[in-house]
């Protein structure tokens, strides 16, 4: 579903339907990129729904997409270990990166797009240079690493969560910042300042101290995915077909709304500028 901006707060103003399940989406501005368990990635207008290209990967899942910080490039992985960097305009491969031979559950683009990340169900993430292709780190895990991000703000950091209940920040040399924390995927605020990480309970912590913000109360121990607002002042959650909404600016832990409509469970969202403002 999408939501527009102009719509009522929690109304769903428009509903698209792919063709084929949707497994993971990135946003860029008003650009929604859809990875489809056919093997397709489709790209919609936000505002419109309208589908504005189609980029044919494999037979197989395309599990993971982000957006370059420009909006001009998208990196994909997929069940068969192989990441793509597309060109979003010409709708062409720029570069395959070898090395996963497993899935890849996550894909990011460092802010100023010279280094890929990629986490995979083989305990790995791996770093590669974005104009050679070649792979400069790899960093491990004790378990699967269900995502990995850098930091909207310094092309250095990136922050990880593996299936083994492990969040952890690192440079880009592969060397540990700061200590571990708890949560089966992390991401970061839009401005990098903070990052929440997830099992159960959300917590939002500061990104340079680790210090905790808030924690979020739940109705249920079981949360499938979550992220800002493009203000930081939001955090949206999803538990089954029910999402969330947490105003993290004061001290009520408990959510400030709930939205319901889809008939099936949300496993992924982003909202750069839509629904959340």
């Amino acid at each position: 579903m999408i939501k527009q901006p102009q719509a009522r707060w929690g109304a769903c103003s428009r509903t698209v339907l792919p063709g084929s399940t949707p497994y993971t989406l990135a946003c860029w501005n008003n650009l929604i990129a859809a990875g489809l368990l056919s093997g397709k990635i489709i790209t919609l207008d936000a505002t419109t729904g309208i589908c504005t290209s189609k980029l044919s990967v494999d037979s197989v899942c395309v599990r993971s997409l982000a957006f370059s910080s420009d909006g001009m490039s998208l990196v994909s992985g997929s069940d068969n270990g192989i990441v793509r960097l597309w060109d979003i305009q010409t709708g062409g491969v720029v570069r395959i990166f070898d090395g996963h031979h497993t899935i890849v559950w996550s894909v990011s683009i460092s802010p100023d797009q010279t280094t890929i990340a990629s986490g995979s169900g083989e305990y790995t993430i791996h770093l590669h240079n974005a104009q050679t292709g070649e792979c400069c780190c790899v960093i491990r895990h004790n378990n699967i690493v269900n995502t990995v991000s850098f930091s909207p703000t310094n092309s250095q950091l990136l922050i990880s969560a593996s299936h083994d209940t492990t969040v952890q920040q690192w440079d880009i040399n592969g060397h540990k910042i700061g200590p571990a924390y708890t949560g089966s995927y992390a991401v970061f605020s839009p401005d990098g300042t903070h990052f929440i990480s997830w099992i159960g309970v959300i917590t939002v912590r500061n990104s340079s101290s680790g210090v905790v913000i808030t924690q979020l109360q739940t109705p249920s121990s079981r949360v499938n995915c979550c992220c800002f607002s493009p203000n930081g002042k939001f955090v949206a959650g999803a538990n089954g077909n029910i999402i969330y909404i947490w105003d993290i600016t004061n001290s009520n832990a408990h959510p400030i709304k709930t939205l319901v409509g889809h008939t099936s469970g949300v496993n992924i969202f982003f909202h750069p500028h839509l629904i959340i403002h």
